[in-house]
Order: C-alpha cells, then sequence, then structure tokens
C-alpha cells in the first residue's frame, strides 16, 4: 500500500480513499467503469500520480509505462 502520510485537509476517509487508489492505480488494478464522486479524493490521487511518476521512485515496475 503506498502510504501519503499526513494531510491536515482530508478527512480520514478521504485519506483512505487516496491511498486505496493510488495503490489501485500502481498495481494496474484500478476499474475501467470506476468513477470517485469526491472531488478532493480525484484531485489529490491526480497531482500525487503525477509527483510519484516524476519522481521515478516506484518499485518493480517499469516508471515509463505507467503514465
Amino acid at each position: 500500500m503506498l502510504n501519503v502520510g499526513f494531510m491536515e485537509d482530508v478527512t480520514a476517509n478521504q485519506l483512505n480513499k487516496i491511498q486505496k487508489q493510488l495503490t489501485e492505480k500502481y498495481e494496474r488494478k484500478q476499474l475501467i467503469f470506476q468513477k470517485e464522486a469526491d472531488p478532493t479524493v480525484k484531485r489529490y490521487v491526480g497531482e500525487l500520480w503525477k509527483r510519484i511518476v516524476a519522481s521515478k521512485k516506484l518499485d518493480l515496475l517499469s516508471v515509463d509505462n505507467l503514465s
């Protein structure tokens, strides 16, 4: 599981969703038809994923194949 750390402006439930969705994205388990209704979760997942890929600090998978 990817851990995003402490975030003051999200609830515990939102933080769990963000971590879960980032992990699923990393493991390529994200469903095509899965839509996130919470705009805060959606925004953070997008922003954090871009930072993760740009940092090239992912284990196991090729960064070039993830974006």
